[in-house]
């Protein structure tokens, strides 16, 4: 494993997220042996006074980790594409970077390996402000089917890609050619996940829920196929559907009439081994869209650690998991999900989760330090 290297990691997910991101799972692993300043992305001047984080922030999370809030800056990404938005986007740079430098100094963190993570249009922007040892563009999604990111974002990547050393894409259909390009599917955090295999106490919101349980732990959001939820809460009066995450509440008023359906809110991530362990069974159910296309879900490891039977549309490539998981077109979707009750048992419960071990963050981890540590002896070894 790469050691006694500085990392500056810059975020489109902010460090205090209730749902941590693959760059969280990342730099927690780094951070063994390695210096990591985690940047999140600058708030709006409105987000800010939100959360009392009007001024820049500097938080010493453990010997070796930093999390850095920037100064906050005014929404520019509602602006058209021309001298405007360019100038706005400068000048964030600018503030960005200033802080970014500070921090640097004050902690001591030279030649960097900086990573953008998702962070396009200012992570483009601030290419080659900080003496980086190397760069790395972390794709984790398709950024035309991003509602915030699609509007500025396309051309900022392409200049991201040409600017970057290493791309790291969590998808198939991320990948654009092999110069440069390595796949780096998401991880699980295994033995957290695996609790769930245990007696595990139940919260009492979930338990009082009558079985069987078909349950969804993540983010509430458009890529969800609400009408496919709306079938199975139809056909199957007998089963609870159980939504764990952030939601909009007026999306989840519009399952008000079902009786069967219930929405817990979100939840402390400490908490994720406990609910699930209350499942009986994860169901991913997403819409096939230029969003999804490209999204290799966390959750689908996480399900599989804690011995869940798992339930998928077939919104994109995933291969790999149709030994252990029902991969399904919406209109198999319900039997799907009675197969899976009913062909459970302890025995397939251990072999989904022992299949998850293998996708640990940890040997995600390595993979991308191999990478990192082949590309600098290339890069030395030619001066």
């Amino acid at each position: 494993m790469i050691e006694k290297k500085n990392f500056l990691v810059l975020s489109i997910t902010p460090w205090e997220t209730p749902i941590p991101s693959s760059a969280h799972f990342l730099m927690k692993e780094f951070s063994r042996r390695n210096r990591i300043l985690f940047v999140n992305h600058p708030l709006t001047f409105k987000d800010a006074i939100g959360k009392k984080r009007v001024r820049e922030n500097l938080l010493r999370l453990d010997e070796n980790f930093w999390v850095l809030t920037p100064p906050p800056f005014f929404p520019i990404n509602f602006l058209p594409e021309g001298r405007s938005y360019s100038f706005c986007l400068g000048r964030q740079a600018e503030l960005t970077a200033r802080a970014i430098l500070a921090a640097m100094k004050r902690i001591e963190l030279i030649s960097p390996i900086f990573w953008i993570s998702f962070d396009v249009p200012l992570g483009e922007a601030l290419i080659g402000k900080f003496e980086e040892k190397m760069r790395i563009y972390h794709r984790f999604d398709e950024i035309r089917g991003q509602p915030y990111l699609a509007r500025h974002g396309g051309p900022h990547e392409k200049k991201l890609i040409e600017s970057c050393d290493l791309v790291f894409s969590s998808s198939p259909n991320l990948m654009e050619g092999k110069e440069k390009f390595f796949l780096l599917p998401n991880g699980v955090e295994h033995a957290f996940f695996a609790r769930a295999l245990e007696e595990l106490e139940i919260p009492p919101d979930l338990g009082e829920i009558p079985r069987p349980r078909i349950g969804f732990l993540g983010n509430i959001d458009e890529r969800m196929n609400k009408d496919l939820l709306k079938k199975l809460l139809r056909e199957k009066p007998e089963w609870s559907l159980v939504l764990i995450g952030p939601a909009q509440e007026r999306a989840m008023r519009e399952f008000s009439d079902f009786q069967n359906f219930h929405w817990l809110g979100p939840k402390n991530y400490s908490l994720a081994p406990n609910y699930l362990a209350g499942f009986d069974v994860g169901i991913i159910p997403y819409v096939r869209s230029l969003q999804t296309s490209g999204i290799y879900p966390l959750k689908i490891n996480e399900y599989l650690a804690a011995g869940l039977p798992v339930v998928s549309t077939d919104f994109a490539p995933l291969e790999e998991f149709r030994d252990v998981t029902e991969i399904s077109s919406e209109s198999g979707f319900v039997e799907a999900v009675e197969r899976a009750l009913l062909e459970n048992s302890r025995e397939k419960r251990r072999n989904r989760s022992l299949f998850a071990f293998s996708n640990s963050w940890e040997k995600r981890a390595e993979r991308v330090s191999a990478c990192i540590e082949g590309f600098l002896l290339f890069s030395e070894g030619k001066r």
